[in-house]
């Protein structure tokens, strides 16, 4: 279960949770998957349905057995809060938002806070044991790009070479 994809995906239920009970529990029980998930491993981004091991590849450090990707994402951290809060905002129940989702909230805002200055402070330190995709093994160096820029019309504008 991608956090984000998992979370994206069930969005479109959420104007139907106001009416109908089951949804809203279906939708509530994501959040709450999402909660158990990140308190896991609050860097990871995919999940297995169980402790299988299964992994997309292998990282250092070593993924836990419930870990599918290990992979920091910012985004992966949002949806879930987005998904929390749009439940919240459109059926005004708090009954998702337990110990377990203000966990989860303390400590995506402890990993934001950690990765604002992640040279510094940063137990992440993702190695992917993989392959660079082939066209990208012998590519050598790339020509630097030019800036691009916007004009007060809002034209896309590439500075003339001087």
């Amino acid at each position: 279960m991608w956090l984000r994809d998992s979370a994206a995906q069930v969005e479109p239920y959420l104007r139907f949770a106001v009416d109908d009970p089951q949804i809203h529990r279906m939708l509530a029980g994501v959040v709450r998957r999402h909660a158990a998930q990140i308190a896991i491993d609050p860097y990871a981004n995919a999940f297995n349905e169980s402790a299988s091991g299964a992994r997309v590849h292998e990282d250092r450090p070593v993924q836990g057995p419930w870990v599918w990707e290990r992979k920091y994402e910012l985004d992966s951290l949002c949806y879930p809060i987005r998904l929390a809060h749009r439940l919240w905002e459109l059926t005004a129940s708090v009954e998702h938002l337990d110990d377990a989702v203000h966990r989860m909230l303390a400590s995506i805002v402890s990993v934001m806070r950690t990765e604002q200055r992640h040279e510094a402070s940063s137990p992440y330190p993702l190695r992917a044991l993989r392959r660079p995709p082939a066209a990208h093994r012998n590519a050598g160096p790339r020509r630097p790009r030019r800036a691009v820029r916007r004009d007060r019309h809002g034209v896309v504008g590439i500075p003339a070479e001087r």
